[in-house]
């Protein structure tokens, strides 16, 4: 019995710690909307640079999809938020439009 207090014990503590680990996630962006501006921008430049390294190195097609699909998804976050990235913006645009085929 004591065995199954001590199971209830941990999935309850790391339940409260996925919860308060959400809260936080999400009222710091509210707290900090530049920041959040800034990482997301610094993660487009990361995610430009890997699908560079990709097409330079021959990744298979499904990682190179899965880096355009992400580049796709944090530009509309950043659009969302209000954002023009400006040049950086406007030069992964096409990247994210073009076929994943193409990206050789």
């Amino acid at each position: 019995m004591p065995e199954a207090i001590a199971i209830v014990v941990i999935f309850l503590i790391s339940a409260a710690v996925y919860v308060g680990a959400q809260l936080h996630a999400r009222t710091a962006v509210r707290r900090d909307p530049a920041g959040e501006q800034a990482r997301l921008r610094e993660h487009v430049r990361w995610l430009e640079h890997r699908l560079g390294q990709a097409r330079r190195e021959g990744w298979d097609d499904d990682m190179r999809t899965r880096i355009v699909d992400e580049l796709a998804a944090a530009q509309r976050r950043l659009a969302s938020m209000g954002t023009t990235a400006g040049r950086e913006e406007k030069s992964h645009t096409t990247l994210t439009q073009t076929n994943p085929d193409r990206l050789h």
